[in-house]
């Protein structure tokens, strides 16, 4: 009786194997065709939705760095609590919404002052750049 139990686990670990294998085919395979999108976009904002829709973005171990844009938006923002991790989407979609959604903005982007539309056009191209989508906040 308890070889048939033995045989059974043995069987079900084996199929979770090959599923991890799937799995991991399957994730290069849609890594690879995202990086295709992002080579084929030609705006920053196109680049900016593909990335944030993405589940590519890295978790920084530690408080963003002083001087760049994500820092910037934060420091006007948010008050940073030690040791809390911070998702990057989900605090910055509400001030990137005339890029994610324009169509729901179109009033708000021709309100939106220039001089915040170009901090956050540059604060877009940063996140691009390094794909940081959470970080822990140790000051």
């Amino acid at each position: 009786m308890s070889m048939n139990k033995e045989e059974e686990i043995e069987n079900i670990n084996k199929e979770i194997a090959v599923l991890d294998s799937q799995i991991r085919v399957l994730e290069a395979k849609k890594l690879k065709l995202e990086n295709k999108l992002m080579a084929s976009a030609t705006s920053v904002e196109e680049k900016f939705r593909l990335w944030f829709d993405s589940d590519n973005k890295v978790h920084s171990t530690w408080l963003i760095d002083r001087g760049t844009k994500l820092r910037e938006w934060y420091d006007k923002k948010r008050d940073l609590d030690r040791y809390r991790e911070y998702d990057v989407c989900e605090d910055i979609e509400e001030s990137m919404g005339f890029i994610l959604y324009p169509e729901d903005y179109e009033e708000e982007i021709a309100e939106k002052d220039e001089d915040d539309k170009t901090f956050l056009l540059e604060l877009a191209k940063e996140l691009i750049e390094s794909n940081i989508g959470s970080f822990t906040c140790d000051w």
